[in-house]
């Protein structure tokens, strides 16, 4: 899988930003990852289930040089050896994350998964679901208002070594559509006596504001906690295809939440730390209070080191 992310170097403010500046240093970077996009179905009277997909832990390496970042990453087969038992799950997942000149966060993906899987009792084996499809396109960009004395950029993106805490309030917007389709109920029959849940497509999109808060923890110069957390009120709409024929059409606010997290280890130009992006839409599928949680988010663990190519 190939990422090609753009950052935008801000020397000139090494000053207002506290921090140390290295933006002629190559960064070399060794990491593990793991993409996602999962349901959690919500009925009427509070039954709730989530269909996983069988998404691989892929290892590979990445380099990032003033404005440009390249990743190259495989989930070989002795990094998920029980993958198969999951759903094997076909998918092509497209996430963007990045921040350009220190102003703006961007975050795009394109999720096509084909084959969940849930797990109906602790003990039974996986209900696998090879026919059910998601397809969602969506894109984030929320402005830093603080940017001049704040980088929202985790060590192992930056080329600046942090030695301070910050915050700055984010302020920006968001749409999403997508659909989500089955060959027949997307609930399994044993759980599907409620009548809400009967229901095999669902085509959904949203846009909504957002507001949020980035920060920065930096504890005795080593330890450091970073990311940011948003909330936005969307406007929805959704259409719902029963098993029996009918459909349901809603416009509707809902409050959705996106968090990415940092937490790691700087040891001068060494950086060590796990990060992980979730972002949620919430959406109804019926005039109840029958809904979906689809997560969108990446897990990794990261090894970085700032190389002088002087």
């Amino acid at each position: 899988m190939f990422n090609l992310l753009s950052v935008s170097s801000i020397a000139q403010e090494k000053d207002s930003l506290k921090q140390l500046s290295h933006e002629k240093r190559l960064i070399g970077r060794f990491y593990f990852s793991k993409k996602y996009t999962t349901l959690q179905f919500k009925s009427d009277d509070h039954q709730t289930f989530k269909y996983r997909p069988s998404t691989t832990l892929n290892m590979g390496v990445g380099a990032t040089y003033k404005w440009a970042t390249l990743n190259l990453a495989y989930g070989f087969d002795f990094l998920n050896p029980n993958r198969k038992t999951k759903g094997n799950t076909q998918y092509l997942d497209l996430q963007f994350h990045t921040t350009f000149s220190n102003k703006f966060i961007i975050d795009g993906f394109g999720e096509f998964y084909r084959g969940f899987a849930t797990k109906l009792e602790k003990n039974e084996p996986y209900y696998l679901r090879p026919d059910i499809r998601v397809n969602v396109v969506g894109a984030e960009i929320m402005k830093v208002m603080n940017n001049n004395h704040f980088d929202i950029r985790p060590p192992t993106m930056s080329h600046y070594i942090n030695q301070y805490s910050g915050y700055s309030i984010l302020l920006g917007s968001e749409i999403i559509v997508g659909s989500i389709m089955g060959d027949s109920s997307l609930v399994p029959v044993r759980l599907g006596t409620d009548p809400s849940f009967s229901y095999d497509k669902v085509f959904f999109t949203k846009i909504a504001p957002s507001i949020g808060v980035g920060f920065k923890l930096v504890i005795l110069k080593h330890f450091i906690l970073d990311g940011g957390v948003s909330t936005a009120l969307a406007l929805g709409y959704t259409k719902t295809d029963f098993t029996n024929g009918n459909t349901f059409t809603e416009f509707y606010f809902k409050p959705d939440f996106n968090i990415r997290l940092f937490a790691g280890i700087m040891l001068g130009n060494w950086n060590i730390g796990c990060s992980l992006f979730n972002q949620r839409t919430r959406f109804l599928s019926n005039n109840k209070n029958s809904s979906i949680n689809m997560d969108i988010g990446n897990m990794r663990f990261v090894i970085s080191y700032r190389i002088n190519h002087n």
